[in-house]
């Protein structure tokens, strides 16, 4: 078997590397992998990393970086959109346009109607778990697009529905558009395509689309702090056939490597500075639950990299493999029974071939990929 290379995805959104050759897919690369008994890591754009001069970290705020980043995409774009979600991360995206009068031409948001018109779920402020991740609608998204709509009523508001005419969704390319496959990936790159088709941006030059991908992630190893990136949230980006490669991360971007360093060196600092936190540190032998380690990290990075959040209700990361923690509306509707048994269907399918070493196995009919990492990168001693 020879190696898939970039075709439908470019090096742009990452590949995956095995044993010499590079995937596209994330699932054909662990099936070869898994053939061959060798490990799978994460390629992006690792020389911009591995070349960039750790003397400039700490020279500017992160504000002005923000801003640098945001002017560098209204610069290399005909027109905007930002897909926002109400959370730090595509919120801090939206506030730093706003602030510094960088034009922005519309802000896409990805959600259910049946969730918007109040299906599935009841609204609860105090709850913050992952079940409750729809309540995000009310109490986070929905009034930042109310407020938006009156401070700024040149932006475009589109809320893009997820599962439209649902019972005509062809599952099966759609699957071999994807290069990860999880509910929510899967669903959000549907209804991305839908909002591409759908508006009519032809006409208005070259389209960008941004994403609020990611916060630094950062492992303790050496007696240093390393920064990596993983192939969950660069999943979710989706390139449409209409713009080849339009899709842009608005923190992990090659075109200013100094905005992911800096987030990474902020946050490396207050590890630094609190030596009873690094238990939370990926690659730190403490016995901390995985699934408190990354809200640790979640949370600390938000304090730390966002003077733009505003403690708005969130609920916590979905930590189910197949999500169904934050998912179990789309799950257990049976209005959806079709759509989910050829999901269910083709998961499998694609599975099948992949060693258990690579798969996270809840249930016989609850199991998924594991998250595939970059090599690391050096930030600074501790």
């Amino acid at each position: 078997m020879v190696g898939i290379l970039m075709t439908t995805f470019s090096e742009k959104y990452g590949f995956w590397f095995c044993n010499g050759f590079t995937f596209a897919s994330k699932t054909q690369a662990l099936v070869y992998a898994s053939k061959v008994k060798k490990p799978v890591r994460l390629v992006y754009h690792d020389p911009v990393w591995r070349s960039f001069n750790r003397s400039l970290l700490g020279r500017h705020t992160l504000d002005y970086l923000y801003k640098l980043r945001a002017q560098q995409l209204r610069d290399k774009y005909d027109y905007l959109i930002l897909h926002y979600s109400g959370g730090a991360d595509s919120n801090n995206v939206l506030e730093t346009f706003i602030k510094n009068n960088i034009k922005l031409d519309e802000v896409c948001v990805l959600w259910p109607k049946a969730l918007v018109d109040g299906k599935f779920y009841m609204p609860n402020i105090n709850d913050r778990t992952a079940y409750n991740s729809w309540s995000e609608w009310n109490f986070a998204v929905k009034p930042s697009l109310e407020k938006l709509k009156q401070t700024n009523p040149e932006i475009k508001i589109t809320v893009q529905e997820f599962l439209e005419d649902h019972n005509k969704i062809k599952i099966e390319p759609l699957f071999d558009k994807l290069r990860y496959y999880r509910p929510g990936v899967v669903m959000y790159n549907y209804a991305t395509i839908l909002h591409a088709q759908q508006s009519a941006h032809h006409n208005k030059g070259r389209v960008g689309r941004i994403y609020g991908i990611d916060k630094p992630l950062l492992a303790e190893w050496n007696n240093g702090v390393y920064m990596f990136f993983n192939d969950v949230p660069l999943s979710i980006i989706h390139e449409s056939e209409a713009y080849p490669e339009n899709a842009e991360a608005f923190y992990w971007s090659p075109d200013l490597p100094e905005l992911a360093f800096e987030m990474a060196y902020k946050t490396s600092q207050y590890y630094f500075n609190n030596p009873d936190m690094r238990k939370f540190l990926w690659g730190n032998k403490a016995n901390i639950d995985t699934k408190v380690r990354i809200q640790m990290q979640n949370d600390i990075v938000k304090r730390i990299c966002y003077t733009t959040w505003d403690y708005r209700f969130q609920a916590d990361k979905p930590t189910n493999v197949a999500k169904k923690d934050k998912w179990f509306w789309f799950f257990s509707n049976p209005d959806l029974a079709k759509l989910i048994d050829t999901y269910t269907s083709e998961i499998k399918n694609r599975m099948a071939g992949i060693s258990d070493e690579f798969l996270d196995i809840e249930s016989p009919d609850t199991f998924g990929v594991k998250t595939t990492i970059t090599d690391l990168f050096f930030v600074r001693s501790l």
